[in-house]
């Protein structure tokens, strides 16, 4: 089972593989859905993946964001380089993407990112006919469904999320950034607003959207029992102290299993301290997830080690009742975190004593702590620590000159004659068709006896500033000479060897001109019969006016009053450019159920006459539609659809890729956060398996939304069978 780490830049990928990751995830300078990390330079990425070669690791790549038409070829060549270093797998979230690795690209491996959301049967199967290799399964799915997942599809490798921060949105649907502040998601500038406080109507402040970070600890032994093939670890924008502990865990945790190691609790309290929220198992044990939010404080609380017994203000202390069940010991110095309802309080444990029994500790406080405390009732209330004062330096800065670059191995045949070598590089994937090089040289019988084969390896593995590096070479002897007694002139062999790079890196550059030739000529060959103007009239919705989507709920009020809906009067009056909108549930986990009543209302529809069925216009909101699609296509003709708000085609080669899984697609949203949210109304601005009213205790019918604030922006939360989704009030 591969244990996978995050990669904010190159020193951090390197402890974490030193730390026992197995694997890294790790972002470029664009299209990755961390813009704001570090990320990796192209030596970086050179130096990463040598390293990892060596010492038998992965290295994948993000390119998990939406990509524009403009930035198209810059993503050609971007996919050039990532074949050159041989990269283990790419994540992806673009179908337009897709579509070009599989024409062009095809030796690269696909995953699909989490921000695809793939979370249904129906959704592995599609990835699967598509050629994605690996699934990053959606963060929402429980341990049942994750096995049943497992065992309806044993052939594709199956990813899961164990540990670290939670988006209260269902991964890839989340628009509210791109919407209101024009930093998509989608696009890697997330702004999170969900870890705001938001107002209600009683006017208290709450973070309603923040979720507790994910901690799934000695329960990914579940998944190991399962067979998932993945476990990654969330982080890229967290530095060595968080990633490093963090690996060393989980690895304890993956190696007691089936040795004697225990596991290394020391290592979960240092990554604690780096960065953690309160911790939950997600949506491991309920679909709906359980102690999803944290409505108190969306921040870095670290470790509880105790709480306030009492504070002397004559003498400027606060004694700290410390908890019994602590793993961890306060050390002077060590930054401290109080938190009230009205306000925090950081300080540091100068002058720390504990007692004997290590039952209580007096620190001093600062002036102002003690003049704010006076004012607040603390006594009892609990007390973390967030950073300590042992961690500092504990991973030193890299010399990156101690990690060389990854070349890109070749093999050489190489003919020795009386006054001539001869060079022939033997075809690979990068440069399919072999190259013969001929230059001019005396050979000599040697005084010293030495392998010619061994001498022309060591010149060659000295490439300098070539992406290729001689990696074998095989020699043939058509000299009078044994072919350990051959003299070759060190000089000379070298300005050869100089030569022959120089000329395999033009080779190579006329190579990639041509490959981006051939893929602007293929894609200016399929023009996409739908057009990318983007439908930007108020988008229809289903009966529920502010539901924006034909929930199972709905299909059934549909069925069982379709009369007042659909009746041959009403279809008799629509006006030829009206249409029936059914905008499908972007989110099916009773996918056959789901599937069956939406047959059974189209079957209604197309009792009532011909032309009925022609009026509806179906809306694609997940990859997993396309199953959905094709078996409503089986069932009735004349059906048509249109790309709804989640399924995304930023450019040409998205709208081509839906274009070849549904002909008759009508429409589509393009990128709907590009867009500005007065065009689209009733749009929703994320979607999420957390059940808002139930982790946020409010009460009430679940069909009445509630209204909140923040800076004075107004919207309704609607639950409907515990799906969440948020609106704007207009």
């Amino acid at each position: 089972m591969e244990l996978l780490a995050p990669a904010g830049n190159l020193e951090i990928g390197i402890y974490a593989l030193k730390a026992g990751a197995d694997a890294l995830y790790l972002g470029l300078q664009n299209f990755s859905a961390r813009k704001f990390a570090g990320n990796f330079s192209w030596d970086d990425l050179r130096r990463i993946k040598e390293f990892a070669q060596n010492n038998k690791k992965k290295i994948f790549c993000t390119l998990n964001t939406l990509i524009y038409d403009q930035e198209i070829e810059e993503m050609h060549k971007t996919l050039q380089k990532l074949q050159l270093v041989e990269i283990d797998g790419v994540i992806i979230q673009d179908t337009g993407l897709l579509n070009i690795i599989k024409k062009h690209f095809s030796h690269i491996r696909i995953h699909a990112s989490t921000q695809m959301a793939v979370h249904n049967n129906k959704g592995i199967e599609i990835t699967k006919d598509q050629g994605i290799s690996r699934v990053v399964l959606s963060r929402e799915l429980p341990f049942s469904y994750i096995k049943y997942l497992r065992e309806k599809n044993p052939s594709i490798e199956l990813e899961v999320f164990i540990h670290g921060a939670l988006c209260y949105s269902f991964s890839g649907m989340c628009l509210w950034s791109g919407l209101e502040l024009g930093r998509s998601a989608n696009r890697g500038e997330c702004a999170q607003i969900c870890r705001n406080f938001f107002e209600t109507k009683d006017h208290s402040k709450k973070y309603l959207f923040s979720c507790n970070d994910l901690a799934l600890a000695e329960d990914i032994l579940q998944l190991k029992e399962i067979g998932v093939n993945s476990l990654k670890i969330e982080g890229r924008m967290k530095d060595s102290s968080y990633v490093v502990p963090t690996v060393k865990y989980y690895r304890s945790i993956l190696d007691s299993s089936n040795a004697k190691s225990k596991v290394n609790n020391q290592a979960k309290l240092q990554s604690q301290i780096s960065f953690a929220r309160k911790q939950t198992k997600g949506y491991f044990y309920q679909r709906s997830g359980n102690d999803l939010i944290n409505p108190s404080y969306a921040g870095h609380l670290g470790i509880l080690v105790g709480k306030i017994k009492d504070i002397n203000y004559s003498h400027n202390e606060i004694k700290i009742e410390l908890n019994s069940n602590s793993l961890y010991q306060i050390h002077p110095n060590d930054t401290l975190l109080i938190i009230s309802q009205a306000k925090k309080w950081r300080f540091n444990a100068f002058n720390l004593k504990i007692n004997v029994t290590k039952t209580l500790a007096t620190i001093k406080i600062n002036g102002d702590i003690s003049q704010d405390t006076r004012s607040n009732n603390l006594k009892d209330l609990s007390v973390y620590v967030t950073q300590s004062s042992d961690q500092a330096d504990k991973y030193p800065h890299l010399d990156y000159k101690n990690f060389p670059l990854y070349h890109l191995p070749i093999e050489l045949i190489v003919t020795v004659n009386p006054n001539q070598i001869s060079l022939q590089l033997k075809e690979n994937k990068i440069i399919p068709i072999a190259n013969s090089f001929e230059y001019e040289l005396k050979s000599d019988l040697a005084k010293t006896r030495r392998p010619i084969q061994d001498i022309i390896l060591e010149m060659f593995n000295q490439p300098k500033d070539s992406l290729f590096k001689v990696k074998s070479v095989f020699t043939i002897n058509q000299t009078s000479w044994p072919d350990d007694q051959i003299f070759l002139s060190l000089s000379a062999l070298k300005k050869i060897k100089n030569n022959f790079y120089q000329q395999i890196n033009s080779i190579h550059q006329e190579i990639l001109a041509q490959h981006l030739d051939s893929i602007k000529q293929d894609m200016s060959a399929s023009i996409p019969l739908l057009s990318p103007t983007i439908f930007t009239s108020n988008r229809p919705l289903p009966f529920k006016q502010d539901w924006p989507f034909v929930t199972t709920s709905i299909l059934n009020h549909y069925l069982d009053h379709f009369d007042s809906f659909f009746n041959q009067n009403i279809l008799e009056n629509l006006k030829d450019e009206d249409f029936i909108y059914l905008p499908i549930m972007p989110i099916q986990f009773d996918e056959i159920f789901y599937q069956n009543q939406f047959i059974k209302l189209l079957k209604k529809l197309n009792g009532l006459s011909l032309e009925s069925i022609k009026k509806v216009r179906i809306g694609i909101n997940n990859i997993s539609h396309l199953k959905l699609a094709k078996t409503l296509n089986e069932h009735f003709s004349n059906l048509s659809f249109y790309l709804d708000i989640y399924a995304y085609a930023a450019n040409q080669w998205a709208y081509n890729f839906w274009q070849e899984q549904l002909p008759n697609l009508h429409f589509s949203f393009g990128h709907t956060d590009q867009l500005h949210n007065k065009l689209l109304k009733n749009i929703p601005l994320f979607i999420s398996c957390g059940c808002f009213k139930k982790h946020n205790h409010v009460p009430g019918d679940h069909s009445i939304p509630t209204v909140i604030i923040n800076n004075k922006s107004k919207y309704k939360v609607w639950v409907d069978d515990c799906i969440t989704i948020v609106m704007p009030l207009c």
